[in-house]
């Protein structure tokens, strides 16, 4: 009995053996890897033809060289009238502003009239004394009398008193004139108005107050420091971009404008430009900026400056191929700028370049 039993199970384990020798279906469990390509994107530029200029800006200041301060001499009087505006253009003996002066006026239209009178006055008596003593000569010729002294002396005397009151007249003129002067302001000097004092009806003086300025226009200047002085020599004419318009400047040596000449602790020359037409519109502080050519090269071609690439004195560039793939290229470089860089050699005008 037990001799079956055994004899069964070797029976059916020969059985599921010989089921695993089958040929079944091949089933796969993972996935298969695909593989991912990833291709860089560049930012392209290309190789153009044109002109390169290296540049330099500077930045000029203005600055009055010469001024002037007016004030009133006289404190406590009525303003009488001002008669400029910040920005006018004035001559030297202008007259820019005064106190209430009518008054002062009028008494020396007065003694001016009373002047011109007695100067008449001793002129025709002067003729009638010449007269009047040929007369009693020619009557003294025949009478023996001497009496064309006593004529003399008689139109003299009168003569005196004309004499003596003009004189008076005169100290009266001066006396009005000096007071108009000190309740008047005039230019003393040729320049543009920098600065009016506001006044209302009404107000008075106050003495000694700087009441009006002028800056002398020609003697006022630009100035700016630069290493590249050399490009700004004496008498060349510029163009200062000042006020949102271009200003006409000639360069000028310090020494025409009694400086010294000056160079700071990095080896910039200070240089001076005087504006060709005087412009009221400036006051001493404004700036203004001037670019100057350093370098320049005509009909080249030039890349972006991000483009260029430097290693121990090596240039090169890089570029993408037909492939899409990044190749360097050596070059030889020319006038750099903050923005673009010249190429000798090395590139063709239409080559792209990798600028990131």
């Amino acid at each position: 009995m037990r001799l079956a039993k055994w004899v069964l199970v070797g029976i059916l384990c020969l059985g599921l053996c010989s089921c695993s020798l089958l040929p079944v279906e091949q089933e796969y469990t993972v996935k298969p890897v695909i593989k991912n390509y990833n291709v860089s994107n560049y930012a392209l530029s290309y190789v153009l033809f044109g002109d390169v200029q290296k540049t330099e800006v500077l930045t000029c200041r203005y600055v009055s060289v010469s001024t002037e301060s007016l004030a009133f001499r006289i404190g406590g009087e009525y303003i009488g009238g001002i008669y400029v505006s910040k920005g006018d253009m004035v001559k030297k003996g202008d007259l820019l502003a005064e106190l209430e002066v009518n008054g002062l006026k009028r008494s020396l239209a007065g003694v001016e009239e009373e002047i011109t009178s007695l100067e008449l006055s001793i002129e025709r008596t002067g003729e009638r004394m010449n007269l009047a003593v040929a007369t009693a000569a020619r009557i003294d010729a025949v009478t023996g009398r001497d009496t064309a002294s006593s004529v003399r002396e008689q139109y003299a005397s009168e003569i005196k008193r004309y004499e003596d009151s003009l004189s008076i007249a005169r100290m009266r003129r001066d006396e009005y004139t000096e007071q108009i002067a000190k309740s008047q302001l005039r230019a003393g000097i040729d320049g543009a108005v920098t600065y009016v004092r506001n006044v209302s009806e009404g107000q008075r003086s106050v003495e000694g107050e700087t009441f009006i300025s002028l800056a002398d226009a020609g003697n006022s200047v630009f100035y700016t420091d630069t290493v590249n002085y050399d490009m700004l020599p004496t008498g060349d004419i510029v163009e200062i971009y000042v006020n949102k318009e271009y200003l006409e400047a000639e360069v000028v040596s310090a020494e025409s404008l009694g400086f010294r000449e000056e160079f700071n602790n990095k080896g910039a020359k200070r240089i001076y430009f005087r504006a060709l037409t005087p412009n009221a519109s400036l006051e001493t502080g404004d700036r203004g900026t001037l670019t100057i050519t350093l370098e320049e090269a005509k009909d080249t071609l030039y890349i972006p400056i991000k483009a260029l690439n430097e290693v121990d004195g090596r240039y090169f560039v890089y570029q993408c191929d037909e492939k899409g793939l990044k190749v360097m290229t050596d070059v030889v470089p020319g006038i750099t700028t903050n923005k673009y860089a010249e190429i000798r050699s090395g590139l063709s005008e239409g080559d792209n370049v990798i600028t990131g």
